[in-house]
């Protein structure tokens, strides 16, 4: 896992963002996905995961479960706010980590 921070813009906003791989062979299923979401709703930043061309809000359980993302996928984390970085290398490390699934 990359533990390198990417600064980028969206017009006057700036926010770190971070591609990763999905470690977990059954990507988001019913319970990684809500280990996924819990973690990251102790974050005050707004999350969002990239996939696809597409955007789910990664605080959401609902959002990342419709979000059907598959074990091995590239995914980009997008976070935004006051605990930015801190919200980033969390979830980056629940992935790594296999969204609370032994690997």
């Amino acid at each position: 896992m990359c533990r390198k921070f990417g600064f980028q813009t969206q017009g006057d906003v700036f926010l770190v963002a971070q591609k990763t791989t999905v470690v977990n062979p059954n990507g988001f299923h019913i319970r990684a996905t809500n280990v996924f979401t819990h973690k990251m709703q102790q974050f005050e930043s707004a999350i969002q995961v990239l996939v696809n061309g597409k955007e789910f809000d990664g605080k959401s359980y609902m959002s990342m479960l419709l979000s059907a993302i598959r074990g091995g996928q590239e995914i980009t984390i997008q976070c935004e706010g006051p605990d930015e970085t801190e919200a980033l290398d969390s979830a980056l490390q629940v992935i790594a980590d296999g969204l609370g699934d032994k690997l």
